[in-house]
């Protein structure tokens, strides 16, 4: 699956849309401004299964239920812990996405690269 639902705070009427193509999130709101996207096509379970468990994906968060790692979203990828997503989704401009309030994240953990695999 490409992009699930996740809410990053089990007590707050806030939900993500993630797409792991794009490693970030491209949607976000209350459950009912996002049940208004018509593009995002979101099914009741969906939501049901991220208010159980805090995500519509069958395997969880890359980084546990602390931190997402979000990539291809700016010059550098960086880490985000789940109290602050809705703070940073807010921050972000909707003319150019690349603009967000960075103290909000913090450095991703040094990532291996295929010339270090093939090793």
């Amino acid at each position: 699956m490409s992009r699930y639902i996740d809410k990053p705070v089990a007590t707050e009427d806030f939900y993500i849309e993630w797409s792991s193509i794009v490693d970030c999130p491209t949607a976000w709101g209350t459950r009912a401004q996002m049940e208004s996207i018509e593009w995002l096509d979101i099914t009741p379970e969906r939501f049901d299964r991220a208010d159980e468990s805090g995500s519509s994906s069958h395997f969880g968060h890359q980084f546990g239920d602390d931190d997402y790692l979000v990539r291809n979203h700016g010059p550098v990828d960086f880490l985000i812990e789940a109290r602050n997503m809705r703070a940073f989704c807010l921050s972000m401009d909707p003319q150019n996405p690349d603009l967000f309030n960075a103290a909000l994240t913090k450095p991703a953990p040094e990532t291996i690269t295929d010339e270090e695999t093939t090793q």
